[in-house]
């Protein structure tokens, strides 16, 4: 359900709408992430991590496969939600 940009997600975080000055973020939040850990593997069994960035009271969820024999990482999905200004990240 999207209500001016906003969402709600499963769990019922609030998610917000990924922007392109978002998407410009992208290099950042792959090389300067707060947190990496192991996602799911794709459909086709391709490996992905899930980048995690706070950046003043937005945090930032990307998604990319690792793609060992082309030595990449590949963009797939970014999430965007609110929190806390005194939140841990």
């Amino acid at each position: 359900m999207a209500v001016d940009g906003i969402f709600w997600g499963s769990g019922l975080h609030l998610q917000l709408a990924v922007t392109l000055d978002d998407l410009a973020l992208t290099p950042q939040l792959l090389c300067e992430f707060d947190t990496v850990e192991p996602a799911d593997p794709t459909k086709q069994g391709t490996s992905q991590a899930r980048f995690y960035k706070r950046l003043g009271t937005v945090e930032y969820e990307v998604f990319a496969e690792i793609r060992r024999t082309a030595e990449q990482v590949a963009f797939k999905t970014m999430l965007k939600r609110r929190v806390k200004e005194n939140a841990s990240s």
